[in-house]
């Protein structure tokens, strides 16, 4: 990180990059775990009873809230973030 500084690359296009780094696999696995566990519970539950299940909004609702958790857990990793780009060019 210390390098790229050095090189002269922004430390904006920095910082934002890191925060890709952290947020957006996190984001992913969150999506894709959600709606993988909504389809494995909608097989289960097919299993299960006899009726056909019906699909409402509410089936999204836990996919939409992990990926509110993550983006808070992005967020919240911030300051974590300001502390790897205040590292002294010398540790490189």
């Amino acid at each position: 990180f210390g390098a790229l500084m050095a090189a002269g690359t922004p430390v904006r296009t920095l910082a934002r990059a890191l925060r890709a780094e952290a947020a957006l696999p996190a984001l992913v696995a969150t999506i894709g775990a959600g709606a993988l566990g909504t389809a494995v519970g909608v097989g289960l539950f097919g299993l299960v009873s006899a009726s056909v299940p019906t699909f409402s909004p509410w089936l999204a609702a836990p996919v939409a809230l992990g990926a509110l958790v993550a983006l808070l857990a992005a967020s919240v990793c911030t300051p974590a973030l300001k502390r790897v780009r205040a590292e002294p060019l010398a540790d490189e």
